[in-house]
């Protein structure tokens, strides 16, 4: 056990003691002190003095909300918060108090809470559910001399692609990140690990290198997120106009929202030279923006100014920034346009613009819905608008693939959106993004997909979505050493991007790498601990290791529902459970849950059931199911490959057997 003054306060209201049980009993059974009241009866002035010293003493504060404290405005968990919040004036902000939890969908910007909550990084753990990454944070915030472990082996059951049927999309939700809001929310870094991702990235870099981290909404009713959002993405894509400026992608320096962190720590783990830091302050139709220009080496101030401007104009704001930035730090912009071509000048229709992007934050069917009607609504005020046409045929790209509506009108209006795109501008990247996941994943014509893989590699301005794009078709069509290639240069300019991290352990894994694979996916957990898919991915790299327990502990905490079935048969059949694994198959083929069919194909051929398997990478193949396209980085798959039926499939896929 910890020693007493190493305890963890745990804050919660009545309603939520059955979520605060999963957190305190996983937390004592890692052997931490937790203090949790719930058999003491609440009242009188002995139980509030000890509440009092016990908040005094203990080494962290843990609050939990909830949708229950959004409906309780009056209650003693509020006299608890607020005591700790005082505490916090006598602490060095060097020191970790404040480590709030959220259990359920509440939104930081709309909780109520004290302030001082949001000026440190919260955690979210669904329904209580408490991932051993999450322990091994709180071990270490109590003893930060304590060695670094291997790296956490389980998430919480809960994606940030809530109710999505399928990984595939999930896993390619970041590449268009330059142009839009797409956030990674409330992420829990583990600096331990992060910090060997990027030791030589600085290096590589160089000096012109600068990284914008997500501007602060400080307007008084914190209801400007949106906006302060929209505004460090339009910086951030004005800057990556500058030729010689190299620019870290928004799925990186996002992950830095809230945190507390010393900028020198952000500027290693992001391989940036310089960050920029900024705030938003809107009142009526007045916007203030202030931005700080921060030399990470030793974190001095190169530069500071603020910007004042009516809302109305406000879409200006960020190529002003970016050319007093560009001054600043001795880069030309001769020649150069910062206001991207694609922007609008109708403030009404930039504003539903930066709304539809937040929408997109919830990457659930609501909110990529939601997002698209914002677009469209932008683009019936302002028909010019090719940003809004962009992030319209993003979101439409999501919802078709997550099956969020049929396949074959949502793919067909991917491409109708692609081919208006490339109608205005041959060279467009996004369109030509589009064009290239339309093929790779509804008609699996790859010479087209690498064609326009190619073109976007051409227009790329900053070496992210494009590479990264080129090397999740090179994985399709099983070039792995290819794959391998484009995903690590889509990590040299976002060296944080989990998407990248754990594509590129599929492909390792696809290789037999196995301890490459393993050391990639913990990476990509350590960076976002609810990334779907990663537990799965972790666990059948474990099982493949001789690691079967292990692997059934890591499954169980899989966040998509269907591939958590469907992952655990299979290791319960490698474990000799022959029994509970033809039990989980079977509900999941009567639907009980809801499982894409390669899921169960490749469970199958794990099994040895080629008829089995190849039966529902039949019925995968009519679905248009997007999972096809990692057949050939499936070892699973391999126990299939002398099949005639199988290298049948591949035809009809145009894969080579």
């Amino acid at each position: 056990m910890t020693e007493p003054s190493h305890a963890v306060f745990l804050s919660y209201a009545s309603q939520d003691a059955e979520a605060a049980l999963k957190i305190r009993d996983t937390l004592r059974a890692a052997g931490i002190e937790v203090f949790f009241d719930q058999s003491e009866l609440r009242g009188g002035d002995a139980w509030d003095q000890k509440i009092r010293r016990e908040i005094h003493d203990c080494a962290l504060f843990l609050p939990i909300i909830s949708q229950r404290t959004q409906e309780r405005l009056e209650g003693y968990f509020r006299r608890e918060w607020r005591l700790a919040i005082d505490r916090t004036h006598d602490i060095a902000e060097q020191k970790p108090f404040l480590l709030p939890v959220v259990i359920d969908d509440t939104r930081d910007a709309d909780a109520f809470v004290p302030d001082g909550f949001r000026a440190v990084q919260w955690t979210r753990l669904p329904g209580g559910e408490t991932p051993a990454a999450f322990v091994e944070r709180v071990r270490r915030l109590l003893s930060p001399n304590l060695s670094s472990s291997s790296g956490p082996t389980v998430t919480p059951p809960r994606a940030r692609y809530q109710d999505r049927p399928s990984r595939a999309m999930r896993t390619f939700s970041l590449a268009i990140v330059a142009f839009a809001a797409v956030v990674l929310g409330y992420l829990a870094l583990n600096r331990f690990v992060l910090s060997r991702l990027s030791a030589s990235a600085t290096a590589a870099l160089g000096d012109k290198s600068i990284a914008v981290l997500p501007f602060a909404d400080l307007s008084e009713k914190h209801d400007q997120e949106y906006l302060a959002d929209g505004l460090s993405d339009e910086l951030l894509d004005a800057l990556a106009r500058i030729p010689g400026l190299r620019v870290i992608n928004r799925a990186s320096s996002f992950q830095f929202r809230d945190r507390n962190t010393d900028v020198r720590d952000v500027g290693s783990k992001l391989g940036a030279m310089h960050i920029v830091e900024g705030s938003v302050r809107r009142s009526g139709d007045a916007v203030r923006v202030t931005a700080q220009l921060i030399r990470a080496a030793d974190g001095s101030e190169e530069w500071s100014r603020s910007f004042d401007s009516a809302f109305d104009n406000a879409l200006q704001l960020q190529s002003r920034m970016a050319l007093a930035l560009a001054r600043e730090l001795e880069v030309s912009v001769a020649g150069t346009t910062l206001m991207a071509a694609a922007q609008t000048t109708n403030a009404q229709a930039h504003d539903l613009y930066l709304r539809g992007l937040h929408a997109l934050d919830s990457f659930t069917a609501d909110g990529e819905g939601e997002a698209a009607d914002l677009f469209q609504r932008a683009i019936d005020l302002d028909p010019n608008f090719v940003s809004a046409y962009e992030m319209l045929g993003y979101a439409h790209t999501l919802l078709a693939a997550d099956a969020f509506v049929p396949v074959e009108s949502g793919s067909a209006q991917v491409h109708s959106d692609a081919q208006w795109l490339l109608s205005r501008d041959p060279h467009s990247l996004m369109g030509h993004w589009l064009l290239a996941y339309y093929h790779l994943l509804f008609t699996h014509d790859w010479p087209a997909a690498e064609r326009e893989a190619n073109a976007a590699l051409a227009a790329d301005r900053n070496g992210w979505k494009a590479p990264y794009l080129a090397g999740r078709i090179a994985m399709a069509e099983g070039q792995l050493e290819r794959a391998e290639r484009m995903l690590k240069t889509s990590l040299v300019s976002d060296p944080l991007d989990a998407d990248s991290l754990c594509e590129l352990s599929l492909v390792l894994r696809g290789a037999h790498r196995l301890e490459e694979a393993q050391q990639q996916v913990r990476r990509c957990l350590a960076i976002t601990p609810t990334y779907p898919g990663a537990s799965a991915q972790l666990a059948l790299t474990l099982l493949e290791q001789g690691q079967g327990t292990e692997a059934l502990a890591t499954v169980a905490h899989e966040v998509d529902e269907g591939l958590r079935w469907a992952v655990s048969a299979e290791i319960e059949a490698a474990l000799g459970h022959s029994g509970r694994a033809e039990d989980a198959l079977r509900r999941a083929a009567q639907g009980v849950v809801h499982v894409r069919p390669t899921f169960i194909a490749l469970a199958y051929a794990s099994m040895g059931q080629s008829d089995a398997a190849l039966r529902w990478l039949d019925r995968a193949n009519k679905q248009h199911d997007p999972w096809l396209i990692y057949l050939k980085t499936s070892p699973e798959a391999e126990r299939l490959a002398h099949d005639p039926r199988y290298v049948a499939l591949l035809h009809t896929l145009g894969l080579p057997p």
